[in-house]
Order: C-alpha cells, then sequence, then structure tokens
C-alpha cells in the first residue's frame, strides 16, 4: 500500500506542482487548498487509474469525492484489494 501512496503523491505533486509531498495530508481538498480546477481534477484521476492500473467507477466520480486527497487514497486502496 505505501507504494501506491508514493505513486499518488508523485502524481500529485507534478500536477498540482507541490515542492513536497509533506504538503498533502488526509485534510487536503485539491480544490481549496491547492487551487485545483475541474481538468486538473480529472487529470489526476487518469494518470492515477494509468499508474496503478486500476479504474475508478464512474458513480464514484463525484465532484465532492474527487477533490479529497483522503478519498482518493481511500478509493485506490479499496479497488487495489479487491
Amino acid at each position: 500500500m505505501e507504494n501506491n501512496i508514493e505513486i499518488i503523491n508523485s502524481i500529485l505533486m507534478q500536477i498540482l506542482v507541490l515542492d513536497s509531498a509533506e504538503m498533502l495530508t488526509e485534510k487536503t481538498d485539491f480544490v481549496d487548498d491547492c487551487m485545483a480546477d475541474s481538468l486538473i481534477l480529472i487529470s489526476i484521476i487518469v494518470e492515477v487509474e494509468s499508474a496503478l492500473d486500476i479504474e475508478i467507477p464512474d458513480e464514484d466520480l463525484v465532484f465532492e469525492n474527487i477533490r479529497s486527497y483522503a478519498w482518493l487514497c481511500a478509493e485506490v486502496m479499496r479497488l487495489k484489494n479487491e
């Protein structure tokens, strides 16, 4: 699981242009804290799905979910454990 989080953090650092993964906490909101718009959110999802060879179900891709770091990590854990 740790490797998955490192991959997610790397993707987020690149897309959101963050200096450090330390900026990402379970309370991080990509929109409020990182100024991400809807296109950036979609880019995050596409990159995470591709890098981790998963597909997040469309019904889970609601705005309130995909803007949250905690949700993204939990969703990846859930899909990788299926």
